[in-house]
Parts: C-alpha cells; sequence; structure tokens
C-alpha cells in the first residue's frame, strides 16, 4: 500500500517537479560553470588523455555490442580495457600532486552544491508534509526560504555525513570495478550484473537509514537531535522491509531514467530526474505517517484515517465497548 499511496501522493503534488526542475536548473548552471573555471582545467590532462579516452570508447562499444545482440567482440574488448586502464592507472601515479588539488576542489564545490540541493528537498518536503495534513498548497520557493533555518542546520549534518558515505561506497565499486573487469575471469555481462547490484543495494542502504529524517523534522514535532536519533533507531521500522523496498524504488528509478534517456534522447530527464526526488520524498512521508499511525491525505477527496486507540474504563470493559482502533481509506 506504499507504494500504491506514495503515487497518489506525487499526482497530489506534481506541480512540485517542475519548480525542483527550476530549482536543479539553476544549481546545475551555477556549478557547471564553477565545475569548468576551476576543476576542469586541474584535470584538462587526464580528461584528454589517450588511456581515458580509449576506455569510453571501449565501454561505448560494448553497450553498443549489448543492444545489437552482437557479443561476440566481448572477449577482445574486454582485453582492450584491461589494457587501456593499466595505462590510465600508470598517468593517474604519475600525477600524484594535481590529483590530489583536483579531489579536494571538487569535494568543496560537491560539498556546497549538494548543500544547496538539500535545502530544495527539504522544501519539496516541507510542501508535500503541509498538503498531506491540512490540504495547504503552499509556495515552494516562499516554503524554502520559510524554512531555511531549520533546513540549512539539517543540510549541515546530512551532506557531511552522506558524502563520507559516498566516498566509501565509490572507493569499495572503484576496487569491485577493478577485481570484476581487470582482474576477473567472470564474463562481462555476470560482472555488470555483480556491480549493478552492489550499487543499488549502497544506494537502498543509504536510503532506509535516512528515509525518516525529513519526516520528523516537517511532520513530526522534534527537533534536530531527536530527529537525527529518531532516524537512526531500528526500534519498530521493519528495517528489512523497508530495505528491500528502497532496492524496488532504486531499480524503478534507474528503469524509469534509462528509458528516458533512450527513448527522448535525453529530454525525458528533465521530468524523470525532478520527479525521481520528489517521489522519493512522498515514499518517505506516506512510509512515516504509516509507522506513527498519522491521519494523512492522498488527494483532494482521499484521506488515509488512524482511529486513536480508545483505553475502555472498567465500567465499559465488563459492557463489552472496547474500541481496538482502526484504520481505513474514504
Amino acid at each position: 500500500m506504499k507504494f500504491k499511496h506514495s503515487c497518489h501522493v506525487l499526482v497530489d503534488n506534481f506541480s512540485l517537479i517542475f519548480k525542483q526542475l527550476l530549482f536543479r536548473i539553476v544549481i546545475w548552471v551555477i556549478f557547471g560553470v564553477l565545475y569548468y573555471f576551476c576543476v576542469y582545467p586541474a584535470v584538462a590532462k587526464l580528461l584528454q588523455s589517450d588511456a581515458l579516452t580509449e576506455i569510453i570508447q571501449y565501454i561505448k562499444d560494448i553497450f553498443n555490442a549489448i543492444f545489437s545482440g552482437d557479443i561476440s567482440s566481448m572477449p577482445d574488448i574486454v582485453e582492450a580495457i584491461k589494457t587501456a586502464y593499466s595505462d590510465f592507472m600508470e598517468l593517474l601515479t604519475s600525477s600524484v600532486g594535481n590529483i590530489v588539488l583536483t579531489a579536494v576542489l571538487i569535494a568543496v564545490v560537491h560539498l556546497i552544491s549538494k548543500w544547496i540541493t538539500s535545502l530544495c528537498n527539504y522544501g519539496a518536503g516541507q510542501c508535500i508534509a503541509d498538503k498531506m495534513s491540512m490540504r495547504v498548497d503552499d509556495h515552494f520557493f516562499a516554503t524554502t526560504i520559510r524554512c531555511f533555518r531549520k533546513s540549512a542546520i539539517y543540510s549541515l549534518i546530512y551532506v557531511p555525513l552522506s558524502f563520507i558515505y559516498e566516498i566509501l561506497v565509490s572507493a569499495v565499486m572503484f576496487w569491485l570495478l577493478y577485481l570484476l573487469v581487470v582482474n576477473s575471469v567472470l564474463p562481462l555481462l555476470l560482472a555488470i550484473f555483480i556491480f549493478t547490484a552492489v550499487l543499488v543495494f549502497a544506494i537502498a542502504v543509504q536510503m532506509t537509514f535516512s528515509s525518516d529524517w525529513i519526516p520528523s523534522l516537517t511532520r513530526g514535532t522534534m527537533n534536530q537531535r531527536e530527529a537525527i536519533k529518531y532516524t537512526f533507531s531500528r526500534k519498530n521500522k521493519q528495517t528489512m522491509n523497508m530495505l528491500a523496498n528502497y532496492v524496488i524504488i532504486v531499480l524503478i528509478i534507474f528503469s524509469v531514467n534509462v528509458l528516458a534517456a533512450i527513448s527522448t534522447l535525453g529530454v525525458g530527464l528533465l521530468i524523470t530526474i525532478p520527479g525521481s526526488y520528489v517521489f522519493l520524498l512522498c515514499f518517505q512521508m506516506v512510509a512515516y505517517h504509516d509507522r506513527e499511525r498519522i491521519t494523512y491525505s492522498i488527494g483532494p477527496d482521499s484521506m488515509i484515517e488512524y482511529k486513536k486507540e480508545h483505553v475502555p474504563t472498567k465500567e465499559e470493559f465488563f459492557r463489552g465497548e472496547e474500541d481496538h482502533g482502526d484504520d481505513h481509506t474514504r
């Protein structure tokens, strides 16, 4: 039911997708310029190297072979990738100082852009929470400004934690890529399957453990410390069930975005990328409301109601007037 209700909430808040798109386009343009002028000069030598150019071309050849159904050339392509990868690693080894500077620049720009994007997500989450609880159509940008203090503190805590997790996952995925492609005897398609499965699982783990953070701040009455404690607490949260849900959601999001990129030559990504973020927020809100048994709206004429459990008095108990509470949709 969480998926069904989340889809209803997404439709009910569909206009947020276009507002998120506008916000993200501004961020992409600003930080794209920063990357170009601050980061690109430091990595130009690596990006223009013959080894990296060959690796990119061989990866394109792999996808062309997969989509065309001609996989007979796969072994030769894999061997060529191994050779180009070795050459690229030698180039990296000879440019350690440049790489460290580049990594610092990328980290700084990425953290700033992620912090601003997190403000956007918090503002969208507040709009969804208000719509679900009071049927109020908040103005997205005004709400983002109104919640700036609370969202800024949230972002200052969430973004570094998320960045550390991303660094760890990136290191593991880089090692796994080397293990599966460069130093492995596994068939290429099986190696791609394992790599993708591990990546999906890693993303789902992060979503599972951060799922309740924004809902507990926007819909609940918790302060930052209480929200953090509640978010990482696993008590009565059916962690494995939520993890399975997020694995499915990540797979669906991957599939929808890849399909949009291929079938619309990338134009559809303008809707599917911000739409993916809004759907995740909707699912987080629905999961929080269901767990806390909070009545909420999923549309103009639809409510998910949770009756408060009534503790009968002694007289009511002996008369058989017990009300155990129930929930229903109307």
